[in-house]
């Protein structure tokens, strides 16, 4: 089940019209696309739409993951897992992710980039910046400098390091 797919059910459950759902985070033409697939949803609004109407995070991923592809993970779905790991400061959800990567046909995916964020959320969270060795630093800047997709998302994470 993709994100959006989540979100109806969650709102049909809750008995709530696209309008309401989406609160004062989407406007309700936004929603409507994220709910159809045709556009993602930021993480941090998708943690703000779960908060408002009491949604637990974990049963609404575990609904999202227990129906994806089990050899296939997205681009999308380890945006959504770094960053809520990041967010909700959960070594867990890093751990889930690695070895989602490991387990799963991920050919279209740059790993390199995903593995990088990796090292630095779960040095963020753990508060060990500072112990990053040098092998991992400098494997974070040659993943910087050859990447050439960047998302406003996966910069957003390296501001971090400063």
């Amino acid at each position: 089940m993709k994100i959006g797919e989540a979100l109806k059910l969650e709102r049909k459950q809750l008995n709530l019209s696209q309008s309401k759902m989406a609160g004062n985070i989407l406007t309700k033409s936004f929603y409507s696309k994220v709910e159809r697939d045709i556009c993602s949803i930021r993480a941090n609004d998708l943690l703000q739409i779960l908060s408002l109407h009491n949604i637990d995070y974990s049963s609404f991923f575990k609904k999202v993951e227990n129906n994806t592809n089990k050899n296939h993970i997205s681009k999308i779905d380890c945006d959504n897992l770094l960053h809520t790991a990041y967010y909700q400061k959960d070594l867990s959800k890093i751990t889930e992710l690695e070895k989602m990567l490991n387990d799963r046909n991920n050919s279209e995916l740059n790993l390199d980039n995903i593995r990088a964020q990796i090292i630095i959320i779960k040095a963020a969270i753990s508060n060990t910046l500072a112990q990053i060795s040098n092998d991992e630093k400098q494997y974070i800047k040659k993943t910087i400098f050859e990447t050439d997709n960047w998302t406003e998302n996966s910069l957003r994470l390296f501001e971090t390091v400063k």
